[in-house]
């Protein structure tokens, strides 16, 4: 929807001071896509990364001036989804297994207590995707920043 939106003939005439809020998700959203998006609206916007092995519904991450960690004083960065949201416990995995630090490229792992423990009837797949220490092996590659953005 963003991105028909914006490149929408009718865009630049369309009327968007009733909107107040904008999510996104399930998709990556390039950066200078949500700068155009943003600069239009003037709206409140998050954009969230979850997976349905995570049973609560919330966001895993949250940014913007009505995201939950703003009370923190923390300014978002346009290409990260923020920071982790309370409850919640990540780690960075390289491709050799070892923990990765700031900066660097790895599998985000996550864990928090609302997590599915399994998949029904699948013990390999469980076994690939769930840590024995209840880790969920999420499959995608972030970065996480020096202040605690996730990219």
């Amino acid at each position: 929807m963003i991105h028909q939106s914006v490149n929408s003939p009718d865009w630049a005439g369309t009327d968007t001071s009733s909107v107040e809020t904008v999510g996104s998700g399930a998709a990556f959203l390039p950066p200078e896509l949500c700068e155009r998006f943003q600069s239009k609206l003037k709206s409140t916007f998050f954009h969230g990364y979850g997976s349905s092995e995570v049973v609560r519904v919330r966001p895993l991450f949250s940014r913007g001036s009505g995201g939950i960690r703003t009370d923190l004083g923390h300014k978002p960065v346009y290409e990260s989804l923020g920071l982790l949201m309370p409850g919640l416990q990540a780690r960075i995995i390289r491709e050799d297994g070892s923990e990765g630090g700031v900066g660097e490229p790895g599998e985000l792992w996550v864990k928090g207590g609302s997590d599915s423990q399994g998949y029904f009837d699948d013990e390999p797949g469980t076994s690939k995707t769930f840590t024995k220490d209840g880790w969920l092996k999420t499959g995608d590659i972030f970065i996480v920043d020096e202040r605690g953005n996730y990219q």
